[in-house]
């Protein structure tokens, strides 16, 4: 499993090089260049924000299969971890945690470049932010005396 999420991490690592590149190229046109540093201040943003998602994701994960654990001790107290049924469950949760973990990635690089796109574009970073339910939701625990993004006129 460490194996496969590395090589994805190279892959993912390797794609931002060549968006970067493909950025560089479209900057040389002067009418492109506003694309190009947006393009690519955007796959920067996606680096921390898949991280993210994978950071909270990853303790649903590992008390999913502390549970699935537990559920094949509570079934037979003499099961050991090869039994036919642990070994399919691990198996199923293992698999269940990969998904998560994809889409996890999937939905942060969304995301981070969503929002990023938004904000280079000049959009205030709070009306960035919310335009994402999940982000919306966090936003709306921010304290009142942080203040606001938006300038007071």
């Amino acid at each position: 499993m460490h194996l496969l999420y590395l090589f994805a991490l190279v892959l993912y690592i390797a794609a931002g090089c060549v968006v970067w590149l493909a950025c560089l190229l479209l900057a040389l046109a002067p009418t492109r260049r506003s694309v190009a540093w947006r393009a690519a201040l955007s796959m920067a943003a996606t680096y921390p924000a898949v991280f993210l998602a994978q950071g909270v994701v990853a303790p649903v994960i590992l008390v999913a299969l502390g549970l699935g654990l537990l559920v094949v001790k509570l079934i037979d107290a003499k099961a050991t971890i090869d039994s036919p049924f642990a070994i399919a469950l691990t198996i199923t949760l293992l698999l269940a945690g990969f998904a998560m973990v994809a889409a996890a990635s999937l939905y942060g690089f969304y995301v981070g470049w969503m929002v990023t796109w938004r904000i280079t574009g000049g959009e205030p970073r709070a009306d960035a932010l919310r335009a994402h339910r999940l982000l919306a939701w966090v936003m709306s625990w921010r304290p009142e005396w942080l203040g606001s993004d938006r300038p007071t006129v």
